[in-house]
């Protein structure tokens, strides 16, 4: 994923240069990214590939910490039963040792 919010994609150069035109007079360009579409003021649409799990984390404002935190059940669920299995990684003492 991309950490400053930003996607490059790929679009036809001659589209790429009505895009351009369109922002040099000021004109609006839209970035539809759930509907993967460029949208020029006039309605004209260009459409663009971009990779499920990016477009996933960048809808939804996801970076790897908060993709993490969306697993914050099954880490601590992990961790409950690394504890009464293993309780050393804890720094506590075997079973029945002090």
């Amino acid at each position: 994923m991309y950490k400053n919010g930003s996607l490059p994609v790929v679009i036809p150069e001659d589209k790429i240069a009505l895009l351009l035109e369109d922002a040099k007079s000021g004109q609006e360009i839209a970035v539809d990214l759930p509907n993967q579409v460029v949208r020029r003021t006039n309605g004209d649409e260009y459409s663009f590939e971009v990779d499920a799990f990016r477009k996933h984390c960048l809808v939804n404002g996801l970076d790897e910490i908060s993709l993490t935190l969306e697993r914050e059940k099954d880490i601590l669920k992990y961790e409950q039963k690394r504890t009464s299995v293993w309780p050393w990684f804890d720094g506590k003492a075997y079973k029945g040792k002090v």
